[in-house]
């Protein structure tokens, strides 16, 4: 996006290690946790900009499942915590703890299913 105030993060599911209900040994876990805060990472670098980092905002979060099955959505915010850390490994917020989750848009797409988070500046006018 070209907002200033906003970016669009697509990235790949999370790996099934990584959600609530799962019961992983905790290395493959860990390992899950750590490629998926990477990718994260690498996709959020692309969009910095010179208001970053954002100390207050909201992620407003779009699970395009790749079956009609859909997840719980605080399964999926849960499932999502290491993307949210890779947004402040990147620079993106300053720190996850004063982000706002609205309610998790859920969509089917076969051919092409992904997390998109979109990252909305709540700073003051300031920023």
């Amino acid at each position: 996006m070209t907002d200033a105030r906003q970016i669009r993060v697509v990235i790949d599911l999370p790996p099934d290690e990584l959600k609530p209900n799962a019961r992983p040994h905790h290395f493959a876990k860990a390992k899950a946790k750590k490629w998926y805060r990477s990718m994260s990472n690498i996709a959020a670098r692309e969009l910095l900009n010179a208001t970053m980092p954002w100390k207050e905002a909201e992620i407003r979060v779009a699970y395009h499942h790749k079956t009609r099955r859909f997840c719980d959505p605080d399964n999926i915010l849960a499932s999502l915590k290491s993307a949210f850390d890779g947004l402040v490994d990147a620079g993106v917020l300053a720190d996850d703890r004063d982000v706002t989750y609205p309610p998790v848009v859920r969509e089917h797409d076969k051919e092409n299913p992904r997390v998109e988070l979109t990252v909305i500046c709540l700073d003051g006018d300031d920023a």
